[in-house]
């Protein structure tokens, strides 16, 4: 009987021994596996307004910066604004950004022909045609992505290749300039102010061409004073306001980009 006891009690062990191994080694592969993991690369490709107002620099600066913060964790970024700021773009002629930008807001759901200036209109009329244009239109913003112009897709591609990216984001910022009718914006007087901001926002698979669209807005809502407060002191100015809501806005698309976008456009 002691001699089965012991034979037990090393057995026992063993089985312990290699349970423990066994834990360390999940450890360990999981730790290596986090260490090789890379990140996708992402250029916040435009940023602009399509309506028909004016879209004020410090609005789209802010909106760079918004995006950038709250993309990071899922991806490594690229921003237009700050490769300008450290010496210039690796391409000559950066007008191809806004045709693509246009091309994905003509293909998609979002598109209201009524909505959009001139530059849209007639680029849109060209590529898609009122008929087709219309036929979106109806369409509701599924979450499923779309393709871009046949002929566009190559050009996409090829700019993944000259800056090292995966995909291409692109916001069309409606509206954002209504704040500024309020030009002495305070914790006192904003209350009962009416807000409102739309956001539409395009993201593009290089490989693909394929397009993911959303949109991100405000309407009449009840701003957080003390949370502008809080962040910009309780005699912030409009231009606070503004930033403040281009975070939020920034804060809803890292969302829907990770649960929507990347699985529509192939992540």
């Amino acid at each position: 009987m002691k001699f089965l006891k012991a034979d037990v009690g090393v057995i026992m062990m063993k089985k312990i021994f290699l349970m423990m191994m066994t834990i360390l080694l999940t450890v360990a592969n999981s730790a290596d596996a986090a260490e090789h993991f890379v990140k996708p690369r992402l250029l916040i490709a435009e940023i602009a307004n399509y309506g028909v107002n004016e879209l004020k620099h410090e609005v789209a600066a802010n909106l760079y910066y918004a995006l950038e913060k709250n993309l990071s964790e899922d991806f490594n970024i690229e921003s237009r604004q700050l490769l300008a700021n450290l010496g210039g773009e690796p391409i000559a002629d950066t007008s191809i950004f806004s045709t693509i930008h246009m091309d994905a807001v003509a293909h998609g759901s979002l598109y209201r022909r009524e909505l959009v200036n001139s530059n849209v209109k007639n680029y849109a009329d060209s590529v898609v045609g009122l008929k087709n244009a219309k036929k979106n239109s109806k369409r509701k913003s599924d979450g499923k992505a779309y393709k871009l112009t046949a002929s566009i897709s190559p050009r996409v591609t090829e700019l993944g290749k000259i800056y090292g990216v995966d995909y291409l984001l692109f916001c069309d910022v409606r509206d954002a300039d209504a704040l500024r009718k309020n030009s002495n914006l305070t914790v006192n007087n904003l209350r009962g102010k009416k807000v409102k901001v739309e956001m539409e926002y395009y993201l593009v698979n290089v490989k693909t061409g394929k397009v993911f669209e959303g949109q991100t807005f405000d309407r009449a809502i009840n701003l957080d004073t003390n949370a502008i407060a809080k962040s910009y002191g309780k005699k912030f100015g409009v231009d606070d306001v503004v930033n403040f809501v281009m975070e939020r806005h920034a804060q809803q698309i890292e969302k829907n980009i990770d649960k929507k976008a990347l699985k529509a456009v192939g992540a």
